[in-house]
């Protein structure tokens, strides 16, 4: 990707008192290796992680193959070495009539410790160019240990879903557009996250 194209930006989610708050950081995505082994670190001081793994698991990079080239490098790039992918999905820009963008293309990861949002970051255009590639990228990081509950919001054009966090001092919430039709596809995503967190309760 050329460098004075590439911006990413990465987001940690968490719950902080009565009020909820992230932290993000903008970089060009050139020298993204170096902030993404930041806040792998940051990931394992939130999961009480003292030996972090080295290795990535070579299958993500399998699942991932037929995936469209960007979501395809960028996942396995931001997703933390040992880290057990247990689904993920993609999908497409969301754009209305008159080419209204209604929602960016974007990939949702559901990992043993984490879900990981990436998403085209937005345009300052209210409507979407044809043949308009999006260098940038949002990598919102939700650690499944804050995991609460999840709802989604039905629009007209486009649904949202909401992930609930909570912590010993307030709640976070985030959200991401997505197609109506991949609710099937999000639920059931989102689904193996609330089941494991009821197990683990």
């Amino acid at each position: 990707m050329p460098t004075s194209l590439s911006r990413s930006v990465k987001e940690l989610c968490r719950p902080y008192r009565d009020r909820s708050e992230s932290s993000a950081c903008y970089f060009n995505a050139a020298f993204r290796n170096i902030y993404t082994n930041a806040i792998q670190r940051v990931l394992n001081f939130i999961d009480h992680v003292r030996e972090a793994a080295i290795e990535k698991d070579e299958n993500i990079r399998s699942y991932l193959e037929p995936w469209p080239h960007k979501f395809r490098n960028l996942g396995w790039d931001f997703l933390p070495p040992g880290s057990s992918l247990l689904d993920a999905l993609h999908w497409p820009a969301i754009i209305g009539i008159f080419r209204l963008a209604l929602g960016p293309a974007a990939a949702l990861f559901l990992t043993d410790r984490h879900m990981l949002c990436l998403a085209d970051q937005r345009s300052r255009s209210w409507f979407a160019k044809k043949d308009q590639f999006n260098y940038g990228v949002i990598g919102t990081y939700f650690p499944r240990s804050r995991f609460s509950g999840f709802q989604i919001q039905k629009h007209h054009g486009f649904h949202t879903l909401e992930l609930q966090a909570s912590g010993a001092h307030g709640s976070q919430c985030f959200q991401v557009r997505f197609p109506p039709d991949s609710e099937q596809k999000v639920v059931g995503l989102i689904s193996k996250a609330v089941t494991a967190c009821l197990d683990r309760g």
